[in-house]
């Protein structure tokens, strides 16, 4: 399965190192970079997570309701210390509660759209060197941090070929093998479209 060159995607982020590792994971696709857009926290306002929660509803609703323009949001933010389940039940019930407050809102249902989405345990940057074939865990801290984001064409272009089954993991992080099912049921959805 792979996703659709027909379609534009949107990223919905927290930091530059995830738009730099989710757009080399869609060039990787061979998804042209004229068909990406990006909206990433802007750098010392607040936390990531919360933006990404503050902006999920309004990127969601532009997929719904623009349909006919065939997008797909792709949502990625960290789980840090929480569990994935848990993180992703946040970013839902406050998609819920946006979807309530608005009153041309119609519940969002993701399960049916074309969203993505993606958490990490800890950060991206667990996903990048676990790709680079080091030995981690979701519960030591990789976080970049230097000023520009690490290189990761080479681990976006193994999360593409993990997600196609095209190479398979001995032992594969919990978070990256739940991303890869957001990839499949996405993939489906575009096809069935």
């Amino acid at each position: 399965m792979k996703l659709s060159k027909e379609y534009r995607y949107h990223i919905l982020c927290e930091d530059v190192q995830t738009r730099t590792f989710i757009e080399s994971f869609l060039h990787a696709l061979d998804i042209s970079f004229r068909r990406i857009h990006s909206n990433m926290a802007p750098k010392g306002e607040n936390c990531g997570e919360q933006y990404v929660r503050k902006y999920l509803y309004s990127e969601a609703k532009l997929i719904v309701n623009c349909n006919y323009q065939k997008l797909t949001l792709i949502v990625c933010t960290d789980a840090d210390i929480n569990e994935v389940q848990q993180r992703r039940k946040q970013l839902l019930d406050q998609l819920r509660a946006d979807s309530e407050k608005d009153s041309k809102g119609a519940p969002i249902d993701v399960e049916k759209e074309c969203i993505m989405i993606w958490i990490p345990k800890r950060q991206i940057e667990n996903w990048i060197h676990f790709l680079r074939n080091e030995d981690v865990t979701e519960d030591i801290d990789y976080r970049h941090s230097g000023s520009r984001p690490e290189s990761c064409k080479d681990e976006a272009q193994k999360i593409m070929e993990y997600f196609q089954n095209m190479i398979a993991f001995e032992k594969v992080l919990p978070s990256l093998s739940v991303a890869k099912g957001e990839y499949e049921r996405v993939c489906r959805l575009q096809n069935s479209r």
